[in-house]
């Protein structure tokens, strides 16, 4: 009896660890319903204006998407649905970004790193292309619902009527 006891217990400790350690994993955050097609809306806001550079673009659809996001902002990854970032490929103060995060509760800690990632670029621009530093500077950080928006161009208001068009339509 006294074999029986000890080696229940040592099944109970043994579930009991496993239990913890299985709790303690990353959490899944399951993806919501999106209500604007995001590539249509990458597209769209991409070709808004004629005078936009050559963009270099990274996003979620890419391979190495989930490596690239760290270079637009330090959330952790897997509360992240979508993304893209383009940026103007000649180095100009030219870029945007959508971020659509899973859940309306990181909303507001994607608009604080968006404003640092745009506080950095003001930054590289003053040590790189000072004459682009009040573009930086008039960049853009914003959110609809979800979607979590970071312009900065020179005509940045066509870009943010594209953007903002879209979610409209999506209600």
């Amino acid at each position: 009896m006294k074999g029986f006891k000890k080696l229940a217990a040592l099944v109970l400790a043994g579930c009991m660890c496993m239990s913890v350690v299985s709790g303690c994993g990353k959490k899944e955050t399951k993806e919501v319903e999106a209500k604007v097609d995001f590539e249509k809306l990458q597209k769209d806001m991409m070709t808004t204006q004629d005078e936009l550079p050559e963009m270099t673009t990274i996003s979620s659809k890419d391979e190495t998407g989930e490596e690239l996001f760290a270079t637009l902002s330090d959330m952790e990854y897997d509360k992240v649905q979508d993304y893209f970032y383009s940026h103007a490929s000649d180095g100009k103060a030219s870029e945007v970004a959508v971020v659509f995060v899973k859940d309306e509760k990181d909303v507001d800690a994607m608009l604080d790193s968006l404003r640092d990632f745009k506080e950095s670029r003001v930054l590289t621009y003053e040590n790189y292309s000072p004459d682009q530093v009040e573009i930086a500077k008039q960049a853009v950080v914003f959110a609809k619902g979800n979607y979590v928006c970071y312009i900065m161009n020179e005509k940045f208001s066509h870009i943010k009527a594209t953007f903002e068009k879209a979610m409209e339509e999506s209600e």
